[in-house]
């Protein structure tokens, strides 16, 4: 499990697909204080982290 924390505690991701080998993409959505509920995208690599380039 890993932790990426681009809104708040009332994130939830919705589903998860494999993107290239190595790499999975999840996506759902974030809460933003300034803006509401915003969709949200976040790739990592299978062993865990964050992938580097998301953003």
């Amino acid at each position: 499990m890993t932790h990426a924390a681009p809104g708040t505690e009332d994130d939830e991701i919705y589903d998860i697909a494999p993107q290239n080998p190595g790499l999975l993409v999840a996506a759902g959505e974030c809460d933003q204080p300034t803006t509401g509920r915003d969709v949200c995208l976040a790739r990592y690599r299978v062993d865990g982290p964050e992938h580097p380039r998301t953003g």
